[in-house]
């Protein structure tokens, strides 16, 4: 049996990524291989922690939510290999690119003055992820993801706009760069 493949969309919130990873799944669906759809956050009991401190029920750390994110993804990993093994395809909404993102974009906006070293911090939890065969970045323009975390009720730290603005930027410039090649 051949070697499925690892895929991941990755943008700020409000950017398309599910819409897109959906749409991917859909288009790719019924030629071949098994499509799975994942979400990052997963379902998992990690995951559904990590729903609650984003709709507020409870407001963690932002390294401490990047560290349940790294956990959620390790949770999942066999899941995603046993998949993979199979020949499925498996594309996820997120991966660890975001781990990355959301830590140093959030520690930027708070003005943390050591949000480089959480920016590096947050890189070194991804050594353990899941490789992808590809990463695709949803680069929708800053004011419209803006517009649609508004339009659908901004619900958590990840989602205030000096945040966005930071994650944006990020994202935009990994997009521009060598490190996804």
């Amino acid at each position: 049996m051949s070697q499925g493949v690892y895929l991941e969309i990755e943008g700020c919130d409000g950017s398309g990524k599910t819409t897109q990873a959906r749409r991917l799944a859909e288009a790719l669906g019924g030629q071949g291989p098994v499509v799975r759809l994942v979400t990052q956050p997963s379902f998992s009991a990690i995951g559904r922690l990590i729903r609650g401190a984003l709709r507020g029920a409870w407001s963690p750390d932002p390294r401490a939510l990047q560290l349940l994110f790294a956990a959620d993804r390790q949770d999942c990993r066999d899941g995603l290999v046993s998949y993979l093994s199979h020949g499925d395809i498996v594309i996820s909404d997120r991966g660890a690119l975001s781990t990355w993102a959301y830590a140093l974009g959030m520690a930027r906006a708070e003005g943390n003055p050591q949000a480089e070293a959480i920016g590096r911090w947050a890189d070194v939890l991804s050594d353990w992820a899941l490789r992808p065969a590809a990463i695709l970045v949803i680069d929708t323009p800053l004011e419209t993801c803006l517009e649609r975390v508004a339009a659908r009720g901004a619900r958590a730290t990840t989602e205030r706009e000096a945040a966005l603005r930071e994650i944006h930027a990020l994202y935009r410039g990994e997009a521009q760069s060598s490190r996804l090649g």
